[in-house]
């Protein structure tokens, strides 16, 4: 029984390191993925819940745990399953596991909108620059999700240096709606243009 018990678990813990691979997850995204899985099992909380959103929720954990962006919805997506059941399991992991996660923060996001568009890595840090100068300067940050922030903060950043990106582009790599990014580059261009 022991060997059958480890096999199936051996067979899950691939399963979180496939989906970290499916959605291109950094390799240190995986290794805590694989460490939680095994703190999952090992204190049987995937009782009663479905092994994809165990997967989905142990990897999103993970990858929030050492401040690394990757959308609920994208992993949602990519098992089959709601977002809103994927977000509940991962609170009762964190509950349960007692991790504390850092806040999401425009940074996290802007770096993954400009690894996933390609950008050159001196358009990624013109953007984490305007954004740490502009959410200085004001409060314009405030109450805002970082994932529209750091998408105008990028699109705004683009448009300065003469990069040829589409809001469309932005909006397939971060799950943002176009209205959106077009609301916070406004605004964020406001402000930079008081600023100069």
């Amino acid at each position: 029984m022991t060997s059958h018990t480890f096999s199936n678990r051996s067979k899950k813990t691939h399963s979180v390191i496939d989906l970290a691979e499916k959605l291109s997850t950094p390799v240190s995204v995986t290794t805590v993925a694989d460490t939680l899985y095994q703190q999952v099992y090992d204190e049987e909380l995937y009782h009663g819940r479905k092994q994809e959103l165990v997967l989905g929720g142990v990897l999103y954990v993970a990858a929030r745990s050492i401040n690394t962006s990757v959308s609920p919805d994208r992993i949602a997506t990519e098992l089959g399953v709601e977002t809103k059941q994927l977000l509940a399991t991962v609170r009762y992991f964190m509950r349960n596991l007692d991790i504390p996660l850092p806040p999401i923060t425009p940074e996290t996001y802007i770096e993954t909108i400009c690894d996933d568009c390609e950008l050159e890595s001196a358009i990624k840090q013109s953007a984490l620059e305007l954004s740490s100068q502009l959410i200085e300067s004001s409060c314009i940050y405030s109450g805002k999700s970082p994932r529209g922030f750091a998408s105008g903060i990028v699109y705004l950043t683009a448009k300065l240096q003469g990069v040829n990106l589409t809001q469309s582009a932005i909006s397939d790599v971060i799950d943002v709606s176009e209205v959106t990014i077009r609301k916070r580059y406004k605004e964020q261009y406001e402000l930079y243009k008081t600023l100069q």
